[in-house]
């Protein structure tokens, strides 16, 4: 399944993969209410200076986001710490694709 999973798996290609960090950073910040959608997607197109995501790349980012703006302050901190954990699983090869996704709810 294409998608955002291309970018952060180890196997994918160097340059194309996400710095997690900055990822989540800005999605924390859309949970807290301190970032909008906008400036999360400005921020991942000037990391990559203009590579251009894919549309099944931008419906995942839009839907961690749809995910992580909902709910109570504590359910959109406790998805970011989901969030964090699934990133940084997937980075080290510790899960698959479908358990990154189920997650995620993405």
């Amino acid at each position: 399944m294409a998608g955002i999973w291309e970018r952060v798996r180890p196997t994918g290609a160097f340059e194309h993969r996400l710095p997690i960090l900055p990822f989540k950073t800005e999605l924390t910040g859309l949970a807290l209410g301190l970032r909008t959608l906008a400036d999360l997607k400005t921020t991942l197109q000037s990391i990559y200076e203009g590579n251009i995501f894919s549309r099944e790349e931008v419906d995942d980012i839009e839907a961690l986001a749809v995910n992580i703006a909902e709910g109570t302050t504590a359910q959109r901190l406790i998805y970011s710490a989901r969030l964090e954990w699934a990133l940084m699983a997937a980075e080290f090869g510790q899960i698959t694709e479908v358990e990154f996704r189920t997650a995620l709810g993405i």
